[in-house]
């Protein structure tokens, strides 16, 4: 575990001004955006848990990360949630959805401000988190360029300001992964039970949050054990500490409840029934699904798979200067032989990319949105590598500076549509949709941008396919 002196006065300045940045290019951008496809069921399904404490619309997804959403719409009389409505008591999420949104007379624009807000600020906490755990894990060095890469990657501040579940589960899963390597390192019982809780919040916001315990499971028998760190013993008891914390938080999340599911004898209830039975019911459906859903990919409408989707989507998604960081922090990490030592960094981005080989997860690049802080990271550890970049104040400058001017034009030039970035390598703007559509691309997400267009060019009504509520 790395130990950098204390920052200075201007660097604690210098840090709040860059998260300051980062927050300002999400909400920004967050008010010239309609809502997006799926926004509307996990406000939903946050906001009628918090009215009511009842979880029936969290099916597809739990409710953590709406719940989180709409804590600032509690206290809004003027909101209505339509119980009365048959969709409440058949659990349609989807219906439901629909109604409260946008047909109970409530300003569905207003909401979704609101509730985004709380994402950008769940994208500043995610920010610095990446921050901290690359100046732990590596040094001073490799967190500023880690911080300097992460202000400025469109993904992030794109699913900083909507209200779905990719950017919470990337904080939780970072914090998660985070913490577990401090109780490799660090035998202290309360870095495990912290990687626990965290690791209960993940899957509190997603079901694939589960993948958090492969990564886990994986720098558990990895990562070589040092002095003052967990030995062979205190892994696997840690393991069972860290599990019981997470079942913990997802009993919480689920006030409480216990009862039977349809996987196991009745005689044998489980704590959160309705997480577990959906945790099962979501894994068999997406088995159920393979072959049977019509996906887009490189100008081919098919019901087959591509084993190589989240490469390419990596490829023409990530910006150029992040990934080829990336590229290299891993080489360095494997010249240097630090590939044990800092597995973490490694696991989740390549476990992402084996899982996208699959029929399993070829529906989007925010599904990989969790391994882009541990893209980040690994590009943060070039800096701490190769020293003679930094060796004098003039390098270090120029070597900020270029990098900076390199960031900001890349990231400029898409904004403040960062959802639809694509890096230099996937051409001029007419040719994205033929190499990526959906979430990638398009999420509907661009109706106030429409209307402008509309107003600026005298066109009062137009036929428009469009894929949402909204």
């Amino acid at each position: 575990m790395q130990t950098p002196s204390r920052m200075r006065w201007w660097q604690w300045l210098l840090l709040l001004a860059a998260l300051a940045l980062f927050a300002a290019q999400a909400g920004w951008s967050s008010t010239l955006k309609s809502a997006a496809f799926d926004e509307q069921y996990h406000l939903a399904a946050g906001y009628s848990y918090l009215r009511t404490g009842d979880f029936r619309l969290a099916t597809n997804h739990p409710p953590l990360a709406g719940l989180i959403a709409a804590l600032p719409l509690l206290g809004d009389d003027t909101i209505t949630l339509p119980t009365d409505h048959p969709s409440w008591a058949a659990g349609d999420r989807f219906l439901f959805s629909d109604i409260f949104v946008w047909e109970s007379g409530n300003d569905a624009q207003a909401m979704l401000l609101r509730a985004r807000w709380m994402v950008t600020l769940l994208g500043v906490l995610l920010v610095s988190a990446i921050f901290f755990a690359a100046r732990q894990m590596m040094g001073a060095r490799a967190a500023w360029l880690a911080l300097l890469l992460a202000v400025f990657e469109p993904n992030l501040i794109a699913h900083s300001r909507f209200v779905t579940t990719d950017l919470a589960l990337s904080l939780f899963t970072l914090l998660a992964v985070w913490w577990w390597w401090r109780w490799l390192v660090q035998a202290r019982w309360h870095n495990v039970l912290l990687a626990g809780i965290f690791a209960g919040l993940a899957m509190g916001t997603k079901y694939n949050g589960a993948l958090v315990w492969a990564v886990i499971g994986l720098a558990l028998l990895i990562q070589p054990t040092v002095p003052g760190g967990a030995n062979w013993r205190q892994r696997w008891l840690g393991l069972g500490a860290a599990l019981l914390a997470a079942t913990g938080v997802i009993w919480a999340l689920f006030r409480f409840s216990v009862g039977p599911v349809t996987f196991l004898p009745a005689w044998l209830p489980l704590p959160a029934p309705h997480f577990w039975q959906w945790f099962w019911n979501t894994v068999f459906r997406i088995l159920d699904l393979q072959g049977a859903r019509v996906d887009f990919f490189l100008g081919e409408a098919s019901n087959r798979y591509w084993w190589n989707y989240f490469f390419v989507a990596a490829g023409v998604k990530l910006p150029l200067v992040e990934l080829l960081l990336a590229l290299t922090g891993f080489a360095l990490l494997a010249r240097n032989r630090t590939l044990r030592r800092l597995c973490v960094l490694w696991l989740l981005p390549a476990l992402l990319l084996l899982l996208g080989m699959t029929e399993v997860l070829n529906i989007g690049f925010r599904h990989m949105l969790a391994g882009i802080p541990f893209v980040l990271l690994l590009g943060g550890y070039v800096a701490e590598a190769m020293p003679w970049l930094y060796a004098r104040p003039w390098r270090t400058v120029t070597v900020s500076a270029l990098l900076g001017v390199i960031l900001v034009a890349d990231t400029a030039r898409i904004a403040p549509h960062y959802e639809s970035y694509f890096n230099q390598l996937a051409g001029p703007w007419q040719n994205w949709s033929n190499i990526l559509v959906d979430s990638n691309l398009d999420w509907g997400q661009d109706l106030i941008a429409l209307r402008q267009v509309m107003d600026e060019k005298g066109i009062e009504s137009i036929n428009l396919a469009y894929f949402g509520k909204a």
